[in-house]
């Protein structure tokens, strides 16, 4: 396991992965793998460092979700997912959003 997401770990543990979505195996990889987590954590990086206050990532249900950064205590950030409602929520663990992430980069090079 490369990070501890208890949260995710215990929920993934309990997936169907016969019947498991995208999201929830791309989470399952992020876990699992320690060069993917740090690749897909870099590109998440990559997209806000240059001022940028918003990105795209994609839902259980295949829509766009608009992801947005928040500075706490300077070095440290908070993710937040605006929802179908248009309300906006923290994940309990970033590893939902490098899952958000990753799954719109693949859906993207397949279009």
């Amino acid at each position: 396991m490369v990070r501890r997401f208890p949260k995710a770990q215990n929920y993934l543990d309990t997936v169907d992965w016969m019947r498991a979505d995208e999201l929830d195996r791309i989470a399952r990889e992020l876990l699992n793998d320690g060069a993917f987590f740090e690749r897909v954590d870099d590109v998440l990086g990559r997209k806000f460092r240059h001022g940028k206050t918003e990105t795209t990532g994609m839902d259980r249900d295949g829509r766009l979700a608009k992801i947005r950064r928040e500075t706490l205590q300077g070095k440290w950030f908070r993710y937040m997912i605006e929802g179908a409602n248009g309300q906006w929520y923290e994940p309990e663990e970033k590893i939902w959003v490098l899952a958000m992430v990753e799954l719109f980069r693949r859906r993207k090079k397949t279009t």
